[in-house]
């Protein structure tokens, strides 16, 4: 299921973001771009709190943070172009904001096949939060759903563009935080407190069994303004 989420043009003109005018600048280095790798799960690591006990985790929500660095004071990011997929359910925030979901029936059991692609304005000027409440659901059976320990895992990859025209590519893995415990009602906040979160766990690269490799469609996009 590839699903293409733009975020309503009406976020781009909120406070705190960078001008839709602004946009046109960031792919004005064309030969810049034309080197980057297009956005790829290649690099990226399947992960999870260090609850897997061999490779099953506890039924449940786990919250996920990660803040975008700005290179340097001169270099200020102005958008996120965003892969993401889990097993088996998520839930997506940038900047406190509800980006978008994948709310998948467990009977398909297919969240983790196809990845969701979000566009989504950042803050030039502050902080940048990315944070992703994932949930691992009841087991599908032949005799229906079972409220056992089983696979569960998030992976993301992105593309953030900044004024200049450089581009960074953001992937899952242990730079990441999380907390082995229920997701906190406010994790998403950028004044969220992670303070007492820890790294996630790898779970292995894209590919890696149970999920296998995960579908980009399509396979060439190189950031926002690809759309």
């Amino acid at each position: 299921m590839y699903t293409l989420k733009p975020i309503l043009a009406a976020i781009v003109f909120m406070a705190g973001y960078v001008s839709a005018s602004a946009l046109p600048e960031a792919s004005s280095n064309i030969a810049q771009r034309q080197n980057l790798v297009p956005l790829s799960f290649g690099n990226a690591e399947w992960i999870w709190t260090d609850e897997e006990v061999g490779g099953d985790a506890p039924i449940g929500s786990r919250g996920f943070r990660y803040q975008i660095i700005n290179p340097s004071p001169f270099i200020l990011p102005i958008c996120l172009t965003l892969a993401v997929a889990a097993d088996n359910e998520y839930d997506l925030y940038v900047n406190g904001f509800n980006i978008g979901n994948d709310f998948e029936l467990f009977e398909t059991d297919s969240a983790f096949e196809d990845a969701d692609i979000y566009n989504v304005p950042l803050n030039a000027e502050g902080q940048n939060i990315i944070a992703i409440n994932a949930t691992n659901g009841l087991l599908p059976t032949t005799s229906g759903l079972e409220d056992v320990p089983n696979p569960a895992g998030l992976i993301v990859t992105g593309i953030i563009t900044f004024s200049t025209g450089l581009q960074e590519v953001l992937i899952s893995n242990s730079t990441w935080l999380t907390l082995a415990a229920p997701t906190p009602a406010n994790f998403f906040e950028a004044t969220f407190n992670d303070a007492a979160w820890v790294p996630a766990s790898d779970q292995g690269m894209d590919g890696v069994s149970p999920w296998g490799a995960t579908t980009i469609v399509p396979n060439n996009v190189i950031g926002c303004l690809n759309f």
